[in-house]
């Protein structure tokens, strides 16, 4: 991927080519865990009806 950032000046450029990448890896880790969160809850979710859970209540899981 290739990651183009605008404005950036003369003198952090190289410190944004050190540090950018780790950040945008991190960013994509939480992106990948929110996802698996998501999913969880809407399985969680579909689970409710069958146990009697109001749909404004967390499930106890």
């Amino acid at each position: 991927m290739c990651i183009t950032l605008k404005s950036t000046p003369a003198k952090y450029e190289k410190m944004m080519e050190e540090l950018v990448p780790p950040l945008f890896e991190l960013l994509k880790e939480l992106d990948s865990l929110e996802q698996e969160i998501f999913v969880r809850n809407c399985e969680m979710d579909k689970e409710k009806p069958a146990l009697k859970i109001p749909s404004h209540l967390v499930h106890p899981k």
